[in-house]
Order: structure tokens, then C-alpha cells, then sequence
């Protein structure tokens, strides 16, 4: 087998694969399935170390020392680079918490077996991914400990006539064994599983689960198509699969997988289209070529650049919402890159430029140096704003919590006892979601002489609904249906003046259960049939933080050393439209509602604390829920509304 000469057509195709990274990581929706190009990346990969291999073995040419020695001088200068880069931004943006998971991926990373501790740590998919800066070097990783087992393999098995003359079928056999392996949902791991979804972190992490898609690229050493309308075909369908994938897959289909398959055939179409017709518009793209030779810096680089974006929810939002940031950083991502290919990479790479002596003393001393600083560590977390004390985010559900149903009681009269009306007073019952016991909380703490407050509120349950066969974030039909039906048989005898309802009603106004009618519309005509309109009162739907807001103003104090009183950012900018169009409603069914929105926020940004004796007092505690000291400051503005009310 002769060694490759070089191929532009397979640079460029590096180039697609980072793009389809670099917008996945980006947070498009067009591109939500762009982290395929990991697995492109371990097509080409398997491809061009398998030929490497392959030729000087068969050229008696073959040495350990030499095939690694290259591997480290194109790997490690720039990951080395890149931790130090990482360290640098998790030192001045994270928090102490944060900063200690960083720096225990540190070690993992540089001794290519981050895969493991990402394993070990997080779901690849899951939120806390998008804030740990090495968190995308599992597959470096990967590939490096493919590359330190294959030929070691491959140089027994050419020891061997029997073996060398069935090479092909042998990788056969292992891209089959792998991908059985990988669809079967089988967990055998000798280690405790780290998550519930075991099958599904161990196959997007593990060697063993990934090997087959490397192997695809090895195997294509042995096939070649001398047939120009095939190479010219292949080339165009190969790109299509490719970008329709980074786009689209299929609902249901696993990855790795059924779904990685799409991706790595247009891949192997690519590649083999490529062998005898490397003159071609993919290579011939300088945008393409240019992103393929920097696509080992750009994709170590760019991440750790995202994260700051990701640990903030920073945005920069223009025509139509739509967010440039992640534009702006990746190019600065790529003029990063281009200085670490230009300046890292191809120095070091150079044998005239650094002796393999002097590359392994200058590597080994580095490396020595991050470890021990992490691992003792010298350096700690940033000393913290002593501000954060000050921080309030109060947020009590024990008032009445009998009345909070999580789940169906046992016995079904504890609803009854939530809704106890007085005599000679004005009766008033909040019902709704979390959010609900949240207003109840502040309506509770007023001077009730005149008014007695009741609730009953119910999680992920619309309320007064007749029959529940939606899908609904946190929903239990049978929970939902059996509750309600309680309070409904109750509801018309107890007399009360006012009900409040309340309930994070953007998610019913944008499902559609009908051409003419959303569930929001549903359930507001359920709630008419029971309820005279004039003892109906409704909140509207709450701000809805992107992070959580208590962790959020945490790590604004720690970079910025201060919280802005106001925001513009970490919060869901589509509440407006959604508030606006639940007022529209219900002004057109002339049904009394009170605007959280418009407590909280202006056209453009919404309130996060208010400074009273020094304390800051926040106006959530997580995403939407809303602290004691602002829902006392809503009851107070709802009494004016409530104390005209006629007592029944």
C-alpha cells in the first residue's frame, strides 16, 4: 500500500466538520445536530493513520518511537496552549465551585483520558457541559487512545501471514463487533455507572463504542473507485448527506449509532471521491481549505472562548432577535486559531526549528508544571466578593404546604381542607402552579380582617381542565385529572369572591390543540363554565430566567465584582410576546389580569434586586419562582385590586 500523497479535498473536509462544530457550539437551531463533525473528524482520522501505518509497515519503515513522537509534536504544543488559555479565563470568570471542576479536568485532558472523567462527570448534552471549558477534548482524547492501541494491533497482526492477508475481513469484524456493541444497549463496563442513563453516556464517551466510525476510515485504505462519474457523483451526494446531517436527523435514532450512519457515509462518499480526483470545488474552496488547516487549534480553541458566553447567557441580539455573539466569537476564535497553527502548530511540528530531545524536555517540563499545579493545587479559585453574603433569595413554600400538591394525596378530603371559606369575610382561593403558592405566600402574609386567603395549587396541571390529554412540561395525567376533579366537585358550594389563577401560561399559548385554538384558549373556557367571569382574576406568565437567578448573580459578582440591578440579558426575551399576547386575550373576554411582566421589567430589561439596608434582595431563586420579599411586595399591589371585591 502506497502512502497517500497530500489530499486538499480531505483539508477542506476537516474545514465542513469544524463549521458544523463551530455551530452547534453556537446554539443555531439550524444546526442543531453540528457535533456530527466529531464523527467526520474520526472517519478522516482512521482514514489517514491507518495508511501511514499501513505503508511504512509495508515498507519495513514502521518505528513506535517515530509514529508517536509525531503524534505528540502535532497534538500537544497547542492542547498545551489551550489549557493554559482555559485556566487563564475559568481563574477570572468562574466560580470557586466551578474552577475546582475545571481544574480536575486538567490532568484527564492532558493524559488523554478526559473521555473518562467527562463520563464520569456529566452527560455530553446536558446543561453543565456548556460551562466546563475542556469539556469537547473527550474525543481527542478518544482518538488518542485509539491511536496508542491500533498500532500496536496492526503490527502483530503483520507479524502473521494468516492475519495480514485477512486485514480487511479482521477490521470488518471489529467495525461489526463495535457498532452491534454500540446499538445493542448493553452496559458491561467493570465500573459503577455514574448516571441513569448509562447506555447512552457510556456509548458517546467509550473507545469500544466509537472504534467502529475510526475503523470505517481504516477500511477505506483498502477500497478505491477509478470511475470519474462516481468520483464527481459521490463527491456532490457526500456533501449533501453531510450538511442535511448537521441539519436533520431523524427523530428516534440513536447516536453513536443508526443516526451517526447518515454522517459517516457521506463522509466515506467524500473521502473516496477524493483518491483520484483531488482537483475538485471543495478543494478548490479557500474558505474550506483554510478552516481545514486550522481545525485542530479552532476546535480546542473555541470552546473555552464559548464558555464565557455560556456561563453568563451572554447575547447581543439584532434584527429580529437574531444573536450575533456567537459570530463575533468565532472569529475571534479564528484569529486565535490561525496564531496558534501559524505560530505553535507549524514550529513545532518543524524538526529543524526543535529536536525531538528538546520538543520531549520542553513538553514533559511543561506538562510536569500544569499538573503540579493542579493537582496539589498551587493556585486556587479567585477570593470571592464578600458581597455574596448579602445576597437574599428567600423563596418559602411552607405556608400551607398541605395544599402544594406535588402528587395525588391518599386521601383525597386534604383537598377539601385546603379550601375552607369564612364566614363574614371576603373569600379569596389562589389556584395555579408553583407559582401560585408563591402569591399565596405574599397574599398570606397581609392583614387578612377583611379577606381569607386559600389555595390549592397543583404542579404541571392547567387548572380547571376537564379531561387532561396533553403534553405538558411536568404533567401527570392521572395526578391532573383526579385533583381537579376533586376541586371541581367542591368548587361551586364554597362561594369565593375572587379566584386567582395562576400559572406559566407562555407554554399553553403556544400549543396549537386545534386550527383555531391553543390550549391557553382550552383552558380559559374551561375556567369560564365554572367560574363567573367577574370572580376571575389572572397572573400572568413570570420572567423566566435563562439561568438560574441565584447562580447567576453569583458569578456576575465574581467577574464583574458587582450585580446590575437591572438586566438585559439572562432572561427568555420572548416573555414580552408572550406577554403581550396573553393581555390581548383575555382584554378581548374582558377578564381581569394583573402583569408580572410589567412589575418586573421594562420594554428592554427586567429587575433582578432591590438594596434595602444593605441587603440585596433578588427577585427569583431559580428560573421562574418568584422570592418572599417580591411576592409580599405583589400581594401588597394585588390587595388594592382584592379589597373592592364583595364579600359573597
Amino acid at each position: 500500500m502506497k502512502k497517500l500523497t497530500y489530499l486538499r479535498t480531505i483539508t477542506s473536509l476537516r474545514g465542513i466538520s469544524i463549521l458544523g462544530v463551530l455551530f452547534y457550539h453556537s446554539h443555531y437551531p439550524s444546526f442543531q445536530h453540528g457535533y456530527l463533525g466529531v464523527d467526520v473528524f474520526f472517519v478522516i482520522s482512521g482514514f489517514l493513520i491507518g495508511n501511514i501505518i499501513f505503508s511504512e509497515l509495508n515498507n519495513s519503515q514502521f518505528k513506535f518511537i517515530n509514529f508517536y513522537i509525531r503524534r505528540l509534536r502535532r497534538l500537544l504544543p497547542s492542547l498545551i496552549f489551550t489549557i493554559i488559555l482555559a485556566f487563564i479565563i475559568s481563574y477570572f470568570t468562574f466560580l470557586p465551585e466551578d474552577f475546582e471542576i475545571f481544574n480536575n479536568s486538567i490532568p484527564y485532558t492532558l493524559l488523554f483520558v478526559g473521555n473518562i472523567f467527562f463520563w464520569n462527570t456529566n452527560d455530553y448534552f446536558s446543561p453543565s457541559t456548556e460551562i466546563m471549558p475542556l469539556s469537547h477534548l473527550w474525543s481527542l482524547a478518544l482518538e488518542e487512545q485509539f491511536y496508542l492501541i491500533f498500532p500496536f494491533l496492526i503490527f502483530i497482526i503483520f507479524k502473521y501471514k494468516f492475519f495480514r492477508k485477512n486485514l480487511k475481513l479482521i477490521i470488518l469484524i471489529g467495525i461489526f463487533l463495535s457498532f452491534v456493541y454500540t446499538i445493542s444497549e448493553f452496559y458491561n463496563l467493570p465500573f459503577d455507572c455514574p448516571a441513569t442513563n448509562c447506555i447512552e453516556i457510556t456509548n458517546f464517551y467509550w473507545l469500544h463504542t466509537r472504534a467502529w466510525e475510526l475503523l470505517i476510515g481504516v477500511l477505506l485504505n483498502f477500497i478505491r473507485v477509478d470511475n470519474f462519474i462516481f468520483n464527481k457523483s459521490a463527491l456532490y451526494i457526500g456533501l449533501l448527506i453531510v450538511s442535511i446531517s448537521f441539519i436533520h436527523i431523524p427523530d428516534g435514532l440513536s447516536h453513536p449509532g443508526i443516526g451517526t450512519l447518515p454522517t459517516l457515509f457521506g463522509t466515506v462518499l467524500i473521502i473516496l471521491s477524493s483518491l483520484n480526483n483531488d482537483n475538485n470545488f471543495l478543494s478548490n474552496s479557500s474558505l474550506m481549505y483554510f478552516l481545514g488547516k486550522v481545525s485542530y487549534s479552532l476546535y480546542l480553541i473555541h470552546f473555552p472562548i464559548f464558555v464565557i458566553r455560556n456561563y453568563f447567557e451572554l447575547n447581543f441580539n439584532i434584527y429580529k432577535n437574531f444573536d450575533l455573539l456567537p459570530i463575533l466569537l468565532i472569529f475571534i476564535s479564528l484569529f486565535i486559531s490561525y496564531f496558534m497553527w501559524k505560530y505553535i502548530e507549524i514550529p513545532f511540528r518543524n524538526y529543524k526549528f526543535l529536536t525531538n530531545k528538546n520538543f520531549l524536555i520542553t513538553t514533559v517540563s511543561s506538562i510536569l508544571i500544569i499538573l503540579i499545579i493542579t493537582v496539589f493545587p498551587i493556585i486556587h479559585s479567585k477570593p470571592l466578593n464578600s458581597d455574596y453574603e448579602k445576597f437574599n433569595f428567600s423563596t418559602d413554600f411552607s405556608t400551607k404546604r398541605q395544599c402544594f400538591f406535588e402528587y395525588v394525596p391518599d386521601d383525597l378530603l386534604q383537598i377539601d381542607q385546603c379550601m375552607k371559606p369564612v364566614k363574614n369575610k371576603k373569600n379569596v382561593l389562589v389556584m395555579g402552579s408553583s407559582i401560585g403558592a408563591n402569591i399565596f405566600n405574599g397574599l398570606y402574609k397581609l392583614d387578612q380582617e377583611s379577606i381569607n386567603f386559600d389555595v390549592v395549587t397543583v404542579t404541571g396541571c392547567p387548572p380547571l381542565i376537564d379531561s387532561y390529554e396533553f403534553d405538558i412540561l411536568n404533567f401527570s395525567k392521572n395526578k391532573c385529572e383526579v385533583i381537579y376533579k376533586q376541586i371541581n366537585k367542591n368548587l361551586i358550594e364554597k362561594n369565593y369572591s375572587k379566584i386567582i389563577f395562576v400559572y406559566q401560561w407562555g407554554e399553553l399559548l403556544s400549543n396549537q390543540i386545534s386550527k383555531d385554538m391553543s390550549l391557553f384558549d382550552y383552558t380559559i373556557n374551561n375556567i369560564l363554565v365554572k367560574v363567573p367571569k367577574e370572580k376571575v382574576l389572572i397572573i400572568g406568565p413570570p420572567v423566566n430566567w435563562n439561568v438560574p437567578l441565584n447562580i447567576f448573580a453569583i458569578r456576575e459578582l465574581n467577574f464583574r465584582n458587582k450585580v446590575h440591578q437591572y438586566n438585559s440579558s439572562n432572561f427568555d426575551k420572548n416573555i414580552f410576546t408572550i406577554d403581550k399576547l396573553f393581555n390581548n386575550k383575555l382584554i378581548k373576554l374582558q377578564i381581569e389580569t394583573y402583569s408580572l411582566i410589567d412589575f418586573f421589567c421594562s420594554e428592554s430589561e427586567c429587575l433582578t434586586y432591590e438594596k434595602v439596608n444593605d441587603i440585596y434582595y433578588f427577585v427569583s431563586n431559580d428560573h421562574v419562582h418568584i422570592t418572599d420579599y417580591f411576592t409580599y411586595k405583589i400581594g401588597q399591589d394585588l390587595f388594592s385590586k382584592l379589597d373592592n371585591i364583595k364579600q359573597e
